[in-house]
Order: C-alpha cells, then sequence, then structure tokens
C-alpha cells in the first residue's frame, strides 16, 4: 500500500526535497490529475503510521518512497 505522511519537524528536510521533485516532475512532465478519492491533509506523521502499522501488522516494513509518499509492505504468515 501507498500513503503520504503529514509532515513533521523532525522528517523536515525529506518533506521539503520531496516538495521539490514533485515540483520538478510536475513542470517537466505536466501535472497528473486522477480520479481517486484524496484524504488531505494526511492523518499521521510518519512516527504515528509506523506505530499504527505494527499494532495492525506485526513485521510490516514502512518505508519513505519519492515524491513524499510512503510504501508499507507486510507478508502475511505461513
Amino acid at each position: 500500500m501507498v500513503t503520504f505522511v503529514r509532515p513533521s519537524v523532525r522528517n523536515i528536510l525529506w518533506h521539503i526535497t520531496a516538495s521539490l521533485a514533485c515540483g520538478v516532475a510536475n513542470r517537466a512532465k505536466g501535472k497528473w490529475e486522477h480520479t481517486a478519492v484524496i484524504k488531505w491533509p494526511p492523518p499521521d506523521t510518519l512516527a504515528q503510521l509506523r506505530a499504527h502499522v505494527s499494532t495492525v501488522l506485526p513485521g510490516a516494513r514502512v518505508r519513505r518512497l519519492l515524491y513524499g509518499r510512503v510504501l508499507i509492505t507486510w507478508h502475511a504468515p505461513a
């Protein structure tokens, strides 16, 4: 699952970098609009999201992606 997180002071450099990268991509390729429902602003910071994910999906990985996105990866136990 890919989601977004609310900016926090602790991760401000990451959010600034992601925002700049998104701006460059939008200028170079044009802004892409989709029809998916958007819940903005995101409800959780990265730390809050990691805490929620670890309780609901033990063993899941939360990784930051480019453009301010976050990837949650979980494999069901065998």
